[in-house]
């Protein structure tokens, strides 16, 4: 397999866990209490944010600075 393609399955996976993670502790166990859970939440919500831009970079084949500046054009204008 190649490299792009385990770094793509890898930050898939990792894209898949945070999500899941940040809506079972947010939406379903209702636990982000103190300052423990909102770095849980931050972390994971960072994770989240990174994972899609790495993502984004590694199926395009761009930099990062092309990758965040397309995505945030997709966010505010698509």
């Amino acid at each position: 397999m190649k490299n792009n393609t385990k770094r793509i399955i890898l930050y898939t996976l990792m894209f898949i866990v945070s999500l899941l993670y940040f809506v079972l502790f947010v939406f379903i166990f209702q636990a982000p209490n103190g300052i423990i859970g909102c770095l849980l939440c931050m972390i994971s919500v960072w994770c989240i944010i990174t994972s899609i831009i790495k993502l984004f970079q590694y199926t395009t084949g761009r930099s990062i600075a092309d990758a965040i500046i397309d995505a945030i054009i997709i966010v505010l204008f698509g």
